[in-house]
């Protein structure tokens, strides 16, 4: 009898551990997916012209990070384009 309240106990335990580290992927998956978005926000803005001040505003990163995605941006459209022969138009900040 012993032994089974043992391995009821050591199922219980197993069972919180990965209910816990299920609940902690979660919030980094969220976590991950918030600041995905708010990097494709900024390539957006970045596309449409906009300030960094107000890009880092609008989506919650420092303007570092914002400047960052949009030289990132940039080069990315310009070898594109590049590649393809074509013009990049794309204004760098």
């Amino acid at each position: 009898m012993e032994e089974h309240k043992k391995s009821i106990t050591e199922y219980y335990d197993v069972r919180s551990a990965v209910q816990y580290a299920e609940k902690i992927g979660m919030e980094k998956g969220v976590e991950i997916g918030m600041e995905k978005s708010r990097q494709e926000i900024a390539q957006r803005c970045a596309l449409k012209g906009m300030p960094i001040e107000t890009i880092a505003k609008l989506t919650g990163l420092t303007a570092e990070q914002a400047e960052n995605i949009i030289k990132n941006t940039h080069e990315t459209l310009t070898r594109t384009a590049s590649f393809a022969g074509l013009p990049c138009t794309v204004a760098k900040q």
